[in-house]
This record gives C-alpha cells, structure tokens and sequence, in this order.
C-alpha cells in the first residue's frame, strides 16, 4: 500500500503518490534552478506547473483513476522536458540566443481567442492564427458584412461567446499548434519581453503606426467600394421608379385624369377637368389646382431622377441652384393649393337636411321592397363598396350620384312609412337648406310593392356639396318587409337578429318584433 500526498499543481489539487511526489518536486526544483536569475522565473513556473496539471488531469480522464502515481510523473517529465537539458539551452551565447526561434514540432492545434493581438474580442486574431492567415482581411471581411449584411455583427457576437480566450501560455502556444513543454514556454516569455521592448523603441513606434495606418485605409478602401457598388444598385432603383412615375404624370397629364379613387375594387381613374368643374366651381380654379397637383408631383419625381443619375454616372449637379427652384416651385404650388382649398372649405361650413314622409297604403301585412333597373351606373354596383367616383356622374345639367341610402326600423303607429332624407351643404344655412331641397328623388309605390331608384342628382349650380339621400322604411311592429334579390343595390347596414350581411338579407321576409327584424 502506497502513501498518498495531497498537492496543489497550478491551481488544481491532485492526489499524489509519495514517491511520484518526490519525483515531481525534485523535477521542478530542478526547472527553476535552470532558469537562473530570469526576472519572469516565477511567471514561466507558474505557467509550466499549469500545463503539468493540464497533463495530470489528462492522465486521470484517460486511465479511470483518482490518484498521479510514478509512471504519470515519468511521462510528464519526458513530455516538458529534462532540466539538464534546457540548462544547456541556457549556456548558449546572446547571437545564439537572438537567433532562436519557437520550436517547429506541432501538436494538435485548438481554437482560442487571441486577446494578445485583439481589436475587440480576439475572434479575428484566434482564427487567423489557428489557420495561419492574415488578421487584417479577416477583420476587413468582418466590417463588409456587418455594414452590407447585418450579419457581422451577431456570427462576431455568437464567436465571441462560443470560442474560449487563450489565458495561459500553455492554450496561447496550443492556439498556434506549438508543442507545449518547458522549451517553448520560456521561448514564448523571452519573446513577449523582446516584442514588448521593441515597442517601446522609435522604430516599433513607427510600425505601429504604419500598421494601424493600412487596416485604416483598408477599412476605408472596404468602405468606399461597398459605398460605390450599393450606390450604383440604389441609383438604379431610383431611376427606374422616377422614369415609371414620370410616365403616369404625363399620361394623367394629356388624359387629365389622375388615380386618386381606391376602393377595394382597386384604382379608379377620374378626369379631373370634369370633377374639378363640379368640385371648385370655375375652370379657373380646376386649372390652378391641376397645375398645382402636378407641380408637386414632379419635383419629388424629379428628385429621384437627380439622384439616381448622380449615383449611377457620378454626374455633378448644381444641387443648391436646383434644389432652390425646386424649393420655390413647390411653395408656389403649396400656397396655390392652400388658398383654393380654403376657399372651398368655407362652402362647407354649414350643414342642413330636409325630410319628407310618406305614407304607404296597403291592406297587406307585408311590403315588397324593390330596385329599379340602374340607367346610369349598374345595376351589380353596391354603395357600400366605396366607389364614389364610379358611382358619380356628370350630365350637362345635372351631377347624379348612384348611392341612395336605404334603412328599415320600426314604425311608430301601424302604419308602413316611407322617410326621404335630403342632406347638402354651403357657406350658410341658406345655401345649405337651398341644395338640399333641389335634390331630385324619386320612387314608386304600387299597393304594397315600393321601387326605388338607384341614383338621385342636383342641379350641377349647387356643385358637389355632401349631398346625400337616406331612406328610412318603417315597418309596423308584427309586419313584414320582403327585400328583393336586387335590393341589395341600395339598402345599407340593415340591423337584423341574426346580425346578417346587406347582401346575405336579400331573397328572405323578414318580420318587425322588439324593433329589430327576425327572419320569417
């Protein structure tokens, strides 16, 4: 039975036989008397019994035991090295000792950060030395995708995370495939030391200094291309959108007509001239706006257009000079816009409605709701699609408008109802009472069977003002209403039990109870 010691080598406890500790204390004693008077003698112990450990735990992992014994020793000592042997290294003179150089055997190379000639992290520099490449393109392929891919940045972060630093010597000399023994480890320190006081000497400064200078103009160089190759793909993009909305503008421009209806049809094209006419009241007005419409149109088209051709052919400009007419262009047309629209806005100050009732006189208890056949727009529109424009039209002297609103509550007597809603507006209540009442509805009753019409228009004097037509059915309370499959042109949001659709109500009777409509 063998004697065991408990002993800390390099920051970790090991059990160790007594004889093998004997071996390792006499092998280390041994080491730092070679090292002589070297001022990093404690450094360079240190990392030595560090690498020791390294080879311990190895030695435990590999052969399923808890205790270092003679043999692990032996092998340790034939892997650092022999003191005797490095002590000759020592008796070399400074030429030979200039002249030295890391040891050539390679061991298996691992990955490490390199935060000795770090920028940020090490992960540049790690990896470079791993494969034995240039840190600087690197680095420079780094930036390229951070700027031009957004990925740099996460795969640098997701590096630095993942790949463990190189603290000791004995992982720094790992990271570059260096064999790790007492040899290379007092190398590595010699080297720092040289490399440290070269620094400091004019020389070292001045290459520094040029070193730093290149990865600057390489970053710039890096830069500047991927400024040049993106530029000319944006300008491209650029021109391609300013000569497509160059072609609409002049398009709308000799047809007059510009897209501005969407609906969920999609777009309508409306001929200004006309609409304008009816809108603004005088062809004067109609002009300014149109004029004033395309103007700011075109200069933001034309801002496109300077800076796609700047981009693309690096073609100079006189931006202040453009920039300026361009500035008074689209203050001209601003200003122009702001005062006809004032001055339009103020006919719309006041609102006013007008109501006439109707009595429907029929013995029947139910009343048949219809729509005539829709002369003027179709009969397949629906108003609630919000397609104004399409369902606006201009006749020599009338505008007519094909989105009659029709709504069914309860009465309140016994009586069927027929409720017209006459809605306009003006400067003042005048006006506003005076386009109301011209506009012109009609609908026709035959026993108990309604039909109404599908559009009603106004004088084209009383311009397009919100008119506006609501019919309001009242149904007595036990009676029933039948709405025809064409109906679903003019009615509009109809309450109902069953909370049904406009045009998922059509084709059915629907009977008034607890004023609401429940399904017959």
């Amino acid at each position: 039975m063998n004697k065991t010691i408990t002993a800390n080598v390099g920051g970790f406890v090991f059990n160790i036989e007594e004889q093998a500790y004997e071996s390792l204390s006499r092998y280390l004693a041994a080491v730092r008397r070679s090292l002589g008077a070297d001022e990093c003698v404690d450094e360079i112990m240190q990392d030595i019994e560090h690498r020791i450990a390294e080879l311990f735990r190895e030695f435990l992992q590999k052969e399923h035991k808890e205790v270092i014994g003679q043999q692990n020793v032996a092998e340790v000592i034939a892997i650092m090295g022999e003191p005797a042997a490095f002590a000759q290294e020592e008796s070399r003179t400074e030429n030979e000792q200039a002249s030295t150089t890391w040891s050539d055997e390679q061991t298996d190379k691992q990955f490490f950060r390199d935060s000795d000639n770090s920028m940020i992290g090490g992960v540049c520099s790690g990896i470079s030395a791993y494969f034995g490449w240039d840190p600087l393109f690197l680095r420079i392929l780094f930036v390229i995708l951070m700027i031009g891919f957004g990925s740099g940045l996460l795969l640098y972060v997701i590096l630095w995370i993942i790949i463990p630093e190189a603290k000791t010597t004995s992982e720094k000399l790992r990271m570059r495939g260096k064999k790790v023994d007492v040899e290379t480890i007092k190398q590595r320190f010699n080297d720092f030391k040289k490399d440290v006081e070269h620094l400091s000497t004019p020389e070292g400064k001045r290459k520094m200094r040029r070193a730093s200078s290149r990865m600057a103009d390489a970053m710039s160089e890096s830069a500047k291309n991927f400024y040049d190759i993106f530029g000319r793909a944006l300008g491209g993009v650029l021109l391609i959108l300013g000569l497509l909305f160059l072609i609409w503008l002049i398009k709308a421009t000799i047809s007059s007509s510009f897209m501005i209806s969407l609906s969920e049809q999609g777009i309508t094209a409306v001929n200004f001239e006309e609409f304008g006419n009816a809108f603004f009241g005088t062809s004067t007005r109609t002009n300014l706006v149109y004029f004033a419409v395309i103007g700011l149109i075109l200069m933001p088209i034309l801002g496109l257009l300077f800076a796609a051709v700047r981009l693309l052919f690096r073609i100079p400009f006189k931006t202040k000079a453009i920039g300026a007419v361009m500035g008074l262009i689209t203050s001209a047309c601003f200003i122009t816009l702001t005062v006809i629209g004032i001055q339009t806005g103020t006919d719309f100050a006041k609102e006013n409605s007008q109501v006439t009732t109707t009595i429907i006189q029929t013995n029947s208890d139910t009343l048949y709701l219809d729509s005539s056949s829709d002369i003027y727009f179709s009969d397949h529109f629906k108003h609630h699609d919000d397609t104004f424009f399409e369902l606006l039209k201009f006749e020599e002297k009338e505008i007519v408008y094909g989105y009659p609103l029709v709504d069914v509550e309860q009465s309140p007597d016994s009586n069927f109802r027929v409720n017209i809603n006459r809605e306009a507006r003006g400067s003042n209540q005048t006006e506003a009472i005076s386009r109301a009442k011209n506009i012109d509805y009609q609908f026709a009753v035959q026993d108990s069977l309604v039909t109404f019409n599908p559009w009603f228009s106004s004088p084209r004097a009383d311009l397009i003002r919100g008119q506006q037509l609501k019919v309001n059915i009242q149904i007595p309370n036990g009676k029933t209403i039948h709405l025809s499959q064409r109906s679903d042109r003019i009615i509009y949001d109809i309450q109902n039990e069953e909370d049904l659709s406009d045009e998922d109500m059509v084709g059915f009777y629907w009977t008034m109870k607890e004023k609401n409509l429940h399904r017959k």
